[in-house]
C-alpha cells in the first residue's frame, strides 16, 4: 500500500496510510524517532508492517461479521473493508492532518479515520468515526480494535533491537520499550512507544499485549497474551465495545501514539491490576504460565 509522509517533524517523521493506518511500507517512515546527530529509529514500518483496526458486529438475523484493515501489506490484512477515499487536509511545517473513508463490503458501516500530527511533537492522534449507514436495522455486539505491531528501535539507520521489546499495559494504555543499558551498535538510544486510549463515545473495553504472529485482529478473542516482562516480539490492542449501534448512529473513538527516549532503565515488574483490566484477563493471567511459546519467524 501507499502512504503520505509528514513534511514537518524535527523529532519524528510519520507515515499515514491511505486507508487510515499510522504506517508505511517497510523501510519508509512509519513512526520514526529522529535524534540529535542524525540518528533514526523506526518503530512501526519494519518487517511485516501492521497497524489499523478490526470491527466485529452482528447484523439483524445474520452471523457475526469480521472486517479488518491493518495496512493490507500482506495477504489477509484487508478483509471485508473497501477503502473509498483519502485526502490531506494539511501537510506543512506546523501540522499534518489526513482523513480517510472506508466502508464494509456489506454496506453496513462507514469508517472515517482522522489522523493528526503536530510537527513539533512526537504524538499522532487517531480519531475513528464509525457509522451504521445501512437501512437493514441495528447492529449488535459491535467490537472495535485498534491494533499495532510495535517494533521499538528495530528499523532505521540506528535500529538495533531486532523486534525484541519489553511490554506492559495499564487501565488505558499499552507500552513497549527498550532499556538504555541494552543498547548496542549502531544504536545510541532506547525509546518507549505508548498506545493510549482517550475519552470516547463508548468506554474502553480492554487493553491487551500479545505475541506477534497470531493475528489477534482476526478474532474477537485476544489470544496468546504476554504475561511477563521478558523481551518479546509483540503487539498492542486497544478495544471498545458497544452493545448496539442503531441505524444512522455513529460512535467516535479516540486514541494516540507517542514515542520518546528512555533515559534510565525502567522497572521490569509485571502484574495484572484487577482495577485496570477485565476480569477475563485476570483469570487468564492466573492460570497461564509466563509466555514462552515462540512466535512464527518473520519474513
Amino acid at each position: 500500500m501507499s502512504a503520505d509522509i509528514s513534511l514537518g517533524g524535527g523529532r519524528m517523521k510519520v507515515g499515514f496510510g491511505h486507508s487510515g493506518s499510522v504506517m508505511n511500507d517497510a523501510g519508509l517512515p512509519g513512526f520514526r524517532s529522529l535524534e540529535a546527530g542524525g540518528e533514526v529509529y523506526e518503530h512501526f514500518a519494519v518487517g511485516d508492517p501492521e497497524e489499523g483496526y478490526a470491527i466485529f458486529y452482528k447484523p439483524p438475523g445474520g452471523p457475526d461479521v469480521v472486517a479488518h484493515d491493518v495496512y493490507a501489506s500482506a495477504p489477509g490484512d484487508l478483509v471485508n473493508i473497501t477503502p473509498v477515499s483519502h485526502s490531506i487536509l494539511r501537510n506543512d511545517a506546523i501540522e499534518f492532518v489526513k482523513e480517510t473513508l472506508s466502508r464494509t463490503n456489506d454496506g453496513m458501516l462507514e469508517i472515517r479515520n482522522m489522523l493528526t500530527f503536530a510537527a513539533d511533537a512526537t504524538r499522532v492522534t487517531v480519531r475513528m468515526d464509525i457509522t451504521n449507514i445501512s437501512r437493514r436495522g441495528d447492529l449488535t455486539e459491535v467490537l472495535v480494535k485498534r491494533y499495532c505491531d510495535i517494533d521499538v528501535d528495530t528499523g532505521g539507520l540506528n535500529g538495533w533491537a531486532s523486534f525484541q521489546n519489553h511490554f506492559s499495559k495499564d487501565r488505558d494504555s499499552v507500552h513497549a520499550w527498550n532499556q538504555p543499558s541494552a543498547v548496542k551498535a549502531p544504536g545510541k538510544h532506547a525509546h518507549i512507544v505508548n498506545m493510549v486510549a482517550m475519552p470516547s463515545d463508548v468506554p474502553l473495553d480492554q487493553t491487551f499485549i500479545g505475541l506477534m504472529g497470531f493475528d489477534q485482529f482476526k478474532t474477537r478473542a485476544n489470544n496468546f497474551p504476554i504475561n511477563d516482562s521478558a523481551l518479546h516480539d509483540g503487539i498492542g490492542i486497544l478495544q471498545w465495545e458497544a452493545t448496539r449501534l442503531r441505524v444512522g448512529e455513529s460512535i467516535r473513538l479516540n486514541m494516540y501514539y507517542d514515542a520518546f527516549c528512555v533515559c534510565t532503565d525502567l522497572p521490569l515488574g509485571f502484574k495484572h491490576d484487577p482495577t485496570s483490566v477485565r476480569a477475563t484477563d485476570i483469570a487468564l493471567a492466573g492460570h497461564a504460565a509466563p509466555s514462552k511459546q515462540p512466535a512464527p519467524t518473520r519474513t
